[in-house]
Order: structure tokens, then sequence, then C-alpha cells
């Protein structure tokens, strides 16, 4: 799930990552969006996952989007998950 604009919808999460799942290496792709903050800590708390609950897929994250522009560029987020 890639290039997408999340953005404080007033929910407690912007993605839920619920592949469930029992083995402990899954995960699902979500790089290249904009979790309207490009801080891995502010990051982290808008997703809900493997760490939230350990029968949910990891949620990689890696790359995010600089800003909320659509064609905006994605840069390294360091201490990614």
């Amino acid at each position: 799930m890639n290039r997408n604009l999340f953005g404080n919808n007033g929910l407690d999460y912007e993605l839920v990552a619920g592949i469930r799942t029992a083995k402990l290496n899954t995960a699902i792709n979500v790089m290249e969006n904009w979790w309207g903050s490009g801080n891995v800590s502010d990051i982290k708390k808008r997703i809900f996952d493997f760490d939230d609950w350990n029968n949910h897929a990891i949620a990689r994250f890696r790359y995010v989007k600089i800003n909320s522009g659509f064609w905006t560029n994605c840069k390294l987020a360091l201490g990614f998950h």
C-alpha cells in the first residue's frame, strides 16, 4: 500500500496492519506514504501493527513522503520500522 496521503482523520490510527498471522516475520509494505508528519515516532503512533498486538503483521514504512503533496519525493525515515 504505497503513495497515499494519510493525515489526522480523527481516528486512533491511520492504518491497521490487519493481516493476522502466527508467523513473526509477516510484513506489509506501507512505504512512500504521507502520514501527517515526517517524524518516525509520530508515524509509529498512527499505525496499529505487530508492536501493538502480536498477531498482526509488521508495517514497514522505511521511506516516507516529505510532505502532503501528491507528487512529492520520499526520504529515508531514520529509525524506521
